[in-house]
């Protein structure tokens, strides 16, 4: 049986920051003793990016500004500690909001090693061919599109 993470009900605060931009706390993970919290913070007009914590500290982000908003998501759930591509076996993160997702900056961001495509992830179609994803790669719809069949991927 695999280790897991408890990732709890999420709760996101939404609070102004003393540059009256706003900013978004999600509480996503904690670890197994309680001590440290996955927290995703994203401010106004940037990406958000995710830091572990001490509760001390989450607390004393949170009690810099004025709390907006708390919205509390429905059911905790549990997920392997770790998990792999089976296509290019990257190791992938969990996200509370996307779930199992390459890494910013990692391989399928690059170029996908089985098929080439750069970016991730492939265009959404049919199986691919090369890879056996669940997508097509550009390079097919581009070589391919009209040949034997096959489908032209929307978007291109």
């Amino acid at each position: 049986m695999s280790e897991t993470l408890k990732i709890r009900p999420r709760v996101t605060y939404l609070k102004w920051t003393s540059d009256n931009e706003y900013s978004t706390f999600c509480l996503l993970n904690t670890t197994k003793d309680g001590e440290k919290v996955e927290v995703c913070i994203r401010k106004k007009g940037e990406q958000s990016f995710y830091v572990w914590m001490t509760k001390e500290k989450f607390w004393e982000w949170l009690g810099e500004g004025e709390i907006l908003e708390v919205v509390p998501v429905e059911h905790p759930i549990e997920v392997p500690k770790q998990r792999r591509c089976v296509h290019c076996g990257e190791y992938l993160q969990f996200k509370a909001d996307r779930g199992w997702v390459h890494p910013e900056g990692g391989l399928h961001m690059q170029k996908c090693l089985s098929c080439g495509w750069k970016g991730a992830p492939h265009p959404p179609a049919i199986v691919c061919p090369n890879c056996g994803a669940r997508r097509i790669c550009i390079d097919h719809t581009a070589q391919e599109e009209g040949k034997d069949g096959a489908p032209k991927a929307e978007g291109f």
